[in-house]
């Protein structure tokens, strides 16, 4: 056998042990949903919650964040039946549409305009047993 051929066979080696590895490692879509929540519940009570106004001498903040804490079941039922996931066996890659108002009783939603509060679409790889968001837009 010449240096080529050893070459070859170590590369080819290598290359199929690596694809093992992330297949192995490929994110579930529970593991997915737990994530997403987490990020979702930070970047509420990072962005949101602190920007609320003050009514009647208080403020809503504390009382966002405690909803927010309150209802971690709802954001991730929000988030599992609102994702798909595309399995490439070797990663993930996971499409979140995100409708705040979708929270809402079903009775109160034709009362809030369209656009008050708004959607979004996340997009992120799954790989390795870790996720990456690379595109988070508007709707």
């Amino acid at each position: 056998m010449n240096g080529w051929q050893v070459s070859a066979g170590v590369l080819g080696a290598a290359l199929v042990g690596g694809a093992i590895a992330l297949a192995m490692t490929n994110p579930e879509q529970p593991e997915y949903d737990t994530y997403a929540t987490q990020q979702l519940t930070a970047y509420l009570q990072e962005n949101v919650c602190p920007d609320l106004p003050t009514f009647l001498g208080n403020s809503l903040e504390t009382q966002c964040n405690q909803a927010i804490v309150d209802n971690q079941s709802q954001l991730r039922q929000l988030i599992t039946s609102n994702t798909e996931r595309q399995d490439f066996t070797v990663l993930s890659h996971y499409t979140t549409d995100l409708r705040p108002q979708d929270l809402l009783p079903a009775e109160l939603q034709p009362f809030l305009p369209s656009g008050v509060i708004p959607a979004y679409r996340v997009k992120t790889v799954g790989a390795f047993t870790r996720f990456w968001i690379y595109d988070a837009a508007r709707m």
